[in-house]
């Protein structure tokens, strides 16, 4: 949905270099049956806790939410959101959508960033979709996995060029340091992973973070002139399909 940066481009309403660089991406997914393997911690993260993400919002907001897993389309554009309210997914009022922080830093950073550019457009192709009026991000500061805690130690390690992992002194201070930014309900992660060998000093614990202020929202409304933007974008995605990659 980015706007080229010539002149010219944008009154001819031409795609982006970034957006013709992404149909060359999903035509050349379409056309050789491959798909690049993206991989992140963050994205990690958000998907190994979606479950707990809907919860706390389900707790917080006293409404009870499931994972919607039905997948829509039209004309433009396909999307599963994750949450409605609503008769049904094509009649929602509202889609909400659950987003993932890393750790306390990039949750509090987020609340005072402009909102990210993706996920403006991510709600508006849902409300274009169900028909919403309003859509809502759901901002969750959740423990990390048992795994992910592992990994970020692994790291540690390796970084303090440590032999066979011995666990030094200086180790384990910095190894309970990872874990205090990676866990913000100490009862509830010691409840699910009993057996994980934890660093910190459980006794003397007192950085649990309470679950409100584990949840903010961002409320997006329905915006028809971008609705019709995305038809048009998209429409200029399939014209430079068939004059470009097509012949290749």
């Amino acid at each position: 949905m980015t706007e080229p940066k010539a002149a010219k481009d944008k009154e001819s309403g031409n795609l982006s270099e970034g957006a013709r660089t992404h149909v060359v991406d999903v035509w050349t997914s379409w056309k050789y049956k491959r798909n690049e393997d993206v991989y992140s911690k963050y994205i990690e993260k958000g998907n190994q806790l979606e479950e707990d993400a809907i919860t706390l919002v389900s707790l917080q907001s006293n409404v009870f939410h499931k994972k919607n897993e039905r997948t829509l389309e039209n004309n433009w554009i396909c999307g599963t959101p994750d949450l409605f309210i609503g008769q049904s997914i094509e009649q929602a009022e509202f889609i909400e959508d659950t987003k993932c922080s890393w750790d306390v830093f990039t949750f509090n950073r987020t609340k005072h960033k402009k909102l990210n550019d993706l996920y403006y457009w991510q709600m508006q192709g849902y409300m274009m979709l169900t028909g919403a009026k309003e859509a809502r991000l759901r901002y969750c500061l959740l423990n990390a996995t048992d795994d992910l805690i592992r990994d970020e130690l692994r790291k540690l390690g390796y970084a303090m060029r440590l032999v066979d992992f011995e666990e030094t002194k200086e180790y384990i201070d910095r190894a309970a340091k990872v874990e205090r930014n990676m866990i913000y309900d100490l009862a509830a992660f010691r409840k699910r992973y009993p057996n994980f060998d934890l660093h910190l000093n459980v006794a003397e614990w007192k950085f649990d973070i309470e679950p409100e202020n584990r949840l903010f929202t961002i409320v997006i409304p329905r915006n028809e002139s971008d609705i019709e933007l995305i038809k048009i974008k998209v429409k200029k995605a399939w014209e430079y399909i068939k004059t470009v990659l097509d012949k290749n």
